[in-house]
Parts: C-alpha cells; structure tokens; sequence
C-alpha cells in the first residue's frame, strides 16, 4: 500500500531522529497482528533489516480496525491515495457488509466522499487505475471517466491526455459521451466529438483567447501550431531541469515513480517527433525537389558548438 515516492521523507526522518511514533497494529482473534498505521515506517525499518519495532498494539473489531487505517492517514504527509482509500472503503462495505452511509458515519466523512473513492476501485477500468497510480491522470478525470461504461474510458482518457484537456473540458466531454450513451447523440456524432473534442469544447470555453492567430494558417494549421509552441516550452523547461539535476542525483523513490511516466511519456513522444519529421521532409521535398533533397542528405555535417 506504500507508494515509492512517499518513503524518501520517512528515511531521512528515520536516519535523523530514530522511531519517533510506534507502529500501530490491530490484534485479531488468530493472534495476527494488522498494521493501521506506520507502513512507511515499518518499509524503513526492513530495508535496515531491524528485527525490533516500536508498536502500539489495539484490539478493534474488523470494521473499526479498517476505518483506522483512513484515520490513522488522513491528511498525513504522503498518506493514502484516493484510490487506496478506495480499497479500504470496499473493504468495508464488502467485507464489512456496511452501507456506504454507515462508512462516512464511520469515518467521520460525507457521504459523497465514500462514493467518489468507491467508484474509482470499482467502476474504473485496469488501465485507468494504473494511470491513475503513476499519475498519468489526475483523480478529479478518474472520476468523471468512471461513469462511463469500461470498454470507453480507456479512450476517453487517452482522448483528454491527447488533446489537453483541462479537468473541465475532461468532464464536459463526458458528460457529452453518457449523452451519446442514453441515445440523446448519435454515434456518429460520438466519433465526431472524439476524434476532434477541442472543436466541440472550445464553443463551451467562454475564456478569451489572448493568443493572436496566425493568419496563414487554416483551423487546423493553427492548432498544430500552438501545440507546438507549448510543446516546445515544456521541453525547454525539462531540458533545463533534467541538465541542472542529473539522474543519479535523484533520490531512488523519484526515479521509481518518474520511470514509467518516462517510459509511457517518452514512447508517445517519440511518435509525435517522427509524425514532425514526416511533415518537415515532405515539405523539403516539396520544395527543393527529390534529386536536391538526396544531394543534401550526403554533404557532410558541419561541426557547430554544444549551447
């Protein structure tokens, strides 16, 4: 249940100051002890290989026990994710056989706060759940993608991350796609909407537009070309980042998190790179002419100073 990027704090605070608050475990009927709280702690503890703890021992029945991992971790530096806090309300309300209003009484939280969080373990597809974890795709998306049936919203979601979509552009456009759903779109008017959602979008974004058009390009010319433009002010501000703090210099919990956004990111990247090259050869080509355009490929590489 501990998430990589929230032990660095713990190792740092264990190596400065030792244990300062015990593990607290939960005694069961069969003797098994069950950790409520100090997972992080505890993680520390067995990479050092220490074969003592400090623990505070309770004996709660099942349901209490599970509500006080929620409490134990509520609001606490790096605690449980929504979606971990998820597992533990479907514990409770599977498990536990618990009405969703007697977990919020339980927890000392809304109603609605039980459901969002049970609707991202339960009604979320694998894939999105995953994005969800590496954060790929923030929880408020998550939660607007879960009401749409499961074979959608790996789409969908690959749909907002492609366009850019804000958070409120995400949930317009679902509610567009249930729509679609209850028969109030046609599909064909679904297809339309994901295959281009800005065009859709952008008519309900009643945010002015400060960035001047250039006014030789067609709609989709222009769009290409703002993307391009913060395409290429994110890179330069992660170039400059990933040069003044090199790799090894991060701390391993960044690198285990980082990773495999790195990977999913940089594969989409490179697709995007070579669809760039396409587009500038075959302008090349265009203009200078096939024979011209392989001579230009043969002239030798002219050395030019490293920025």
């Amino acid at each position: 249940m501990v998430q990589p990027a929230q032990l660095a704090w713990m190792r740092d605070s264990v190596a400065k100051h030792g244990l300062l608050h015990p593990v607290v475990v939960n005694g069961s009927e069969d003797s098994k002890l069950v950790v409520l709280d100090g997972f992080k702690r505890l993680t520390v503890l067995r990479e050092q290989e220490q074969s003592e703890v400090w623990v505070r021992v309770m004996h709660l029945p099942e349901a209490a026990a599970q509500a006080a991992i929620l409490t134990y971790n509520a609001g606490n530096r790096g605690g449980l994710s929504e979606l971990q806090e998820g597992l533990v309300i479907q514990s409770l309300v599977r498990g536990c056989k618990l009405q969703q209003k007697q977990v919020a009484e339980l927890v000392g939280r809304h109603k609605s706060w039980v459901s969002r969080r049970l609707l991202l373990v339960e009604q979320l597809c694998e894939s999105v759940q995953k994005d969800l974890r590496v954060g790929l795709v923030s929880p408020m998306v998550a939660r607007e993608v879960a009401q749409l049936p499961r074979g959608n919203q790996a789409r969908v979601v690959q749909v907002v991350r492609d366009n850019g979509l804000t958070s409120r552009q995400a949930a317009e456009l679902c509610t567009m796609h249930r729509a679609a759903n209850n028969g109030q779109m046609g599909q064909k008017a679904l297809e339309e909407l994901l295959d281009d959602p800005v065009r859709f979008l952008d008519r309900a974004d009643d945010k002015p537009k400060s960035e001047p058009r250039d006014p030789r390009l067609s709609e989709i010319g222009e769009r290409i070309r703002r993307r391009l433009v913060r395409f290429d002010q994110a890179c330069c501000a992660l170039r400059y980042i990933l040069n003044r703090y090199s790799v090894p210099s991060l701390r391993t919990s960044d690198r285990r998190v980082l990773a495999p956004m790195g990977d999913e990111i940089g594969e989409r990247g490179r697709r995007v790179v070579e669809r760039l090259i396409e587009l500038a050869e075959a302008e090349r080509e265009r203009t200078v002419g096939p024979d011209e355009s392989e001579r230009s490929v043969e002239e030798p590489e002219i050395e030019m100073p490293i920025e």
